[in-house]
């Protein structure tokens, strides 16, 4: 979106998702929305071109909509207008609520075009909303969020950043950062004067005891809350023919995965989309790990190998019936700094043997051993997976969760915050002290979006579709 849209003229959009519905609803915003609501609509009982033209504040209303210029009658609609401020945009809106054809909509949003409105660019009725005052930047981007939300629990986190949770604990924050620095300058100013000079030691202390933990927990949770929002990603691996994409189907409930006695048959990454604990999980079967001269076999063993570097969690698979041979030694070895869950799968076939001896280095993966083909123990493995997923230690039920973007302001303000107690701290200097606290002050602004920068802003509302 360009960062110098105009907002003084009045836009519009479709507001639904495209595709055949029940209903579908045209959005008008700005200052002439209900001068074209009135040339185009003509409620129930009245003849076209009577003066009332549903405008009735906040009253839904029953009628027709009409081309402005040829006069074509279009559809029957349900319209209602919501006067500013008190709108989603802070402006006056329209909406009318047609049938969910595409072409009816089309055509309804091409006489709202006629008659005055342009088309909004994306997210502009949310930007519109956020220039206007109506929410800060931290509410916009729950926004998208929340539509973009992957798990309930994802939802729930952005409904309360979309509450405005995060905005008043962030500015909780910032006044008393700037509490700080009105002592600092104090202390500088008219300390001679005061009878209660301010202890810089303290205001160090108070910043490095009360304010860093706030922002500690809140970084905390992101870390708890990155699978939930953003998804987690799973590989499978194992040498041919161990088990792994009758695993994935067993997981998945269906047959994604070809499943066949022939080693190497999947030969480049298949990904299979799951929900385990609400959380949203992509296993990706992977090609056999070994040694080969199939150069498409190959292939695959390479991207399964590059691929492991985008993973959370590595599920390292062995044919309990055959023992842990020497590709198995060989992948043993490539995930030795990875997060591994080790699978024991065919324990069928272990009726009159234990498990296989394994290495004491593999003794400290969380194990188990299960049977895919007969469903022994998939249960307790999908509750393994979401002990190893999930992160419980830092779960503090969902307080703040802030996303990428925010996340990267508040370490940075939590640098300054530290710099900031060891100037007061240590060199008692309370004029570089009050410089790290303005940074920080500027780092939470920005979360706010107090200051408006036009790169940070388009990159936000990129994010969203036309009609929000």
């Amino acid at each position: 979106m360009a960062a110098t849209l105009p907002i003084g003229d009045t836009i519009a959009a479709i507001a639904t998702a495209r595709g055949r519905g029940a209903i579908g609803i045209v959005k008008i915003s700005g200052p002439r929305a209900l001068g074209i609501l009135q040339k185009l609509f003509k409620p129930s009982g009245k003849k076209p071109g009577h003066a009332d033209g549903g405008d009735r504040a906040r009253c839904l209303r029953h009628g027709w909509v009409y081309h402005p210029v040829s006069g074509e009658r279009i559809d029957e609609v349900l319209a209602v207008w919501m006067p500013g401020p008190r709108s989603y945009t802070g402006e006056n809106v329209v909406e009318i609520n047609g049938h969910g054809g595409g072409h009816v909509l089309a055509a309804l949003l091409e006489a709202v075009l006629w008659a005055g409105a342009r088309l909004a660019e994306p997210g502009e009725f949310t930007r519109r909303a956020l220039v206007n005052g109506r929410i800060d930047l931290s509410q916009a981007e729950a926004v998208a969020d929340l539509i973009d939300a992957r798990s309930q629990k994802a939802m729930r986190m952005a409904g309360r950043r979309l509450d405005g949770e995060l905005g008043r604990q962030v500015e909780a924050l910032r006044q008393a950062v700037i509490d700080v620095m009105a002592h600092i300058e104090a202390e500088i100013d008219f300390g001679e004067q005061l009878e209660n000079e301010a202890d810089l030691a303290e205001l160090g202390r108070s910043i490095r005891h009360r304010m860093i933990p706030r922002l500690e927990g809140w970084l905390s949770q992101y870390d708890a809350a990155k699978g939930y929002v953003e998804g987690v990603k799973v590989a499978v691996v194992g040498r041919p023919n161990v088990g792994k994409s009758s695993l994935i189907n067993r997981i998945a409930k269906f047959e994604r995965v070809i499943v066949t006695d022939v080693p190497g048959t999947t030969r480049d990454l298949v990904e299979v989309s799951v929900t385990l604990f609400g959380m949203p999980v992509t296993f990706t079967d992977t090609a056999g790990l070994h040694e080969s001269q199939d150069p498409v076999e190959r292939l695959g063993i390479q991207r399964t190998c590059g691929y492991l570097d985008e993973c959370d969690l590595v599920v390292f698979m062995l044919d309990a019936a055959a023992g842990v041979g020497a590709d198995d030694f060989s992948i043993g070895e490539m995930l030795e700094q990875r997060k591994v869950l080790l699978v024991l799968n065919k324990m069928d076939l272990m009726v009159e043997k234990g498990a296989p001896k394994l290495p004491d280095e593999w003794l400290r993966w969380p194990r188990i051993a299960i049977s895919a083909r007969y469903d022994e123990d998939l249960g307790e493995l999908e509750r393994l997976l979401g002990r190893e997923l999930q992160d419980e230690e830092n779960d503090s039920g969902e307080d703040i969760v802030p996303n990428l973007r925010q996340k990267g302001l508040m370490e940075k303000c939590q640098e300054r915050l530290k710099a900031a107690a060891e100037r007061l701290e240590r060199d008692k200097a309370g004029e570089l002290g009050s410089i790290e606290l303005a940074e920080a002050v500027g780092h939470l602004d920005r979360l706010l979006g107090r200051w408006e920068d036009p790169d940070v802003m388009d990159q936000v509302f990129k994010r969203f579709c036309i009609g929000k």
